[in-house]
């Protein structure tokens, strides 16, 4: 499993976790010394990018550190030579997104109805939201806008503007449990391979 993994190019890793559980705890270890200042959430997505960094590509926690481009946009450095990776998280929920390079983004939204949905879909009917009429459609298309915007460091309002058929080759969704997933790639032509830590915390 692991070689089929490591042949994909991008790994997304998501998990209903707040907080870092027993399983991850060895790997919140922040060598860059920021673990304490950082959100429970981001402990979470940053101790999840060593465990997929370890089970997958054999990278030791040791040679994995973070930083802030100029946007405030995360960092992954290994072995001294920047990857590409992008973390989301809302209430319930993360994932990761990584590769070695290529524009990356992803992101997770809990599928429920918003009191401006329908304005939004109305606002943007030319752009990202085109042909949509459910609450699901409107949550595949958000978290793909997102997705978006993380990958290219743009501004989420101007991307729900344009149509998506330019990016839809690169965008690849997944549904978990009451939430929605949605990764935008340029890393190859193949999915990314999708992993539910929960259970999968013991790749082999």
């Amino acid at each position: 499993m692991q070689k089929e993994l490591e042949q994909s190019g991008v790994i997304c890793v998501y998990a209903s976790l707040e907080k870092v559980d027993a399983t991850l705890e060895n790997y919140r270890v922040d060598h860059d010394h920021q673990s304490a200042q950082l959100r429970p959430q981001s402990q979470v997505t940053r101790a999840l990018a060593r465990w997929t960094l370890e089970q997958v590509w054999s990278i030791p926690i040791d040679q994995v550190s973070f930083g802030r481009d100029q946007y405030g946009a995360v960092e992954l450095w290994v072995a001294g030579q920047q990857w590409s990776v992008s973390f989301s998280h809302t209430k319930g929920c993360c994932a990761i997104a990584i590769a070695p390079s290529g524009l990356l983004g992803i992101d997770c939204e809990r599928v429920q109805e918003r009191r401006q949905r329908e304005r939004l879909q109305r606002r943007f009917e030319h752009g990202y939201m085109q042909d949509v009429n459910s609450k699901e459609q409107f949550f595949e298309r958000w978290t793909a806008a997102e997705a978006v915007t993380k990958a290219k460091r743009g501004a989420l309002m101007p991307t729900l503007s344009l149509s998506m058929s330019a990016d839809a080759p690169y965008l690849h969704w997944r549904r978990f449990q009451e939430w929605q997933l949605c990764c935008y790639s340029t890393t190859t032509d193949n999915p990314p391979q999708w992993i539910d830590f929960s259970k999968n915390n013991h790749l082999s």
